[in-house]
């Protein structure tokens, strides 16, 4: 895709405190921390970045005076929105400093310049889940919002440079779920997921395994003659209540 801009990055060494990033997570050199940045107070925010996207759409000087917008995820974005109409972007490009500060997970991939939070305008939050996962992105479900990211395509080495300077494994909190039980009502308490709440969509089996009701919510009431609850929290975790 030939967009045709280009914008100059700056190299900061050392690392100011709100740029400390993480040892690379178990080695991953898609985990390296970058080594340039887009110097977002020199830069016009309002650039395109891409036919329907600037590029204070996806950093803003709020989050952090310096960023990384990987132009892979950048095209995957656009691609998304050319078959979804418009694509409200609620968080991109994050330091490390103010995802600590928000609370975002240890490796969030806000801070590596290629994930997005993201609210479609005309269609359901289903309607972009599934592009997001055709397109080889990482998606988790949140009630609210659609995070769309992909840590699996090699990262930018203008931003974070050749694979090298390996650093000690430093395992990221994992994302954990359970069922809880309140007389009747059913919840499912989640760790782990830094956007929010994750969507958790219920399913109610008989004792033949027969579906009996399905709902999507924070809690569940199962219908009479229930005897298994399922839960599939952020479309990654299952857990039923047998578990």
């Amino acid at each position: 895709m030939d967009w045709t801009v280009c914008l100059p990055v700056v190299s900061i060494d050392p690392p100011p405190p709100d740029y400390v990033y993480p040892p690379a997570y178990q080695d991953d050199p898609n985990y390296r921390p970058p080594i340039r940045f887009l110097e977002l107070e020199s830069l016009d925010g309002a650039t395109m970045l891409a036919p329907n996207f600037r590029l204070d759409e996806f950093a803003q000087v709020a989050k952090g005076p310096y960023a990384v917008v990987q132009p892979h995820a950048v095209e995957e974005i656009q691609l998304l929105r050319d078959q979804v109409g418009p694509i409200v972007v609620n968080s991109g490009y994050r330091s490390p400093a103010y995802n600590q500060m928000i609370g975002g997970a240890t490796f969030s991939r806000h801070m590596y310049g290629d994930a997005f939070d993201m609210d479609p305008a005309n269609v359901p939050l289903s309607t972009l889940e599934n592009l997001c996962s055709d397109s080889g992105g990482m998606l988790v479900q949140y009630q609210t919002h659609v995070h769309c990211d992909w840590r699996f395509d090699p990262v930018d080495e203008v931003f974070f440079g050749k694979e090298s300077d390996w650093m000690p494994i430093f395992p990221a909190p994992p994302m954990v779920a359970h069922i809880e039980r309140s007389g009747t009502v059913f919840t499912a308490p989640a760790y782990g997921f830094d956007e929010g709440e994750p969507l958790r969509r219920w399913t109610a089996l008989s004792a033949d395994g027969r579906v009996l009701a399905r709902s999507v919510g924070e809690s569940f009431e199962p219908p009479p003659g229930t005897a298994t609850v399922t839960v599939e929290v952020g479309g990654l975790l299952f857990v039923t209540s047998d578990d």
